[in-house]
């Protein structure tokens, strides 16, 4: 267990700690195999599919309001079931979406 206490040492020595933590070599788990930045294309692209706005989404990935939607649309990724989901809203009558 890690000692919150104690200090982390670099940044990307915390990363590749944190990574080799992912492993459980008894269930045949290997470590995770990503980079930092990927975690904010996952983050990015599970807000805009959970529905969140373009201002919560700027204000949580540090993004300005002139940049927003050019960002938005390099860090999220669609799934072909959100577009899915997305296209079959329209199938949903319309008193029932109000």
């Amino acid at each position: 267990m890690v000692n919150p206490e104690e200090s982390i040492g670099t940044f990307q020595e915390a990363w590749e700690a944190a990574k080799k933590r992912t492993a459980d070599e008894e269930k045949e788990i290997p470590a995770v195999v990503c980079r930092w930045h990927d975690l904010r294309h996952t983050f990015c692209t599970r807000l805009l599919e959970g529905g969140q706005g373009l201002p919560v989404l700027a204000a949580l990935m540090g993004w300005s309001t002139a940049t927003t939607v050019r960002m938005a649309k390099r860090h999220g990724h669609f799934s072909d079931e959100a577009l899915s989901a997305a296209v079959a809203a329209l199938d949903t009558p319309k008193t029932a979406r109000n």
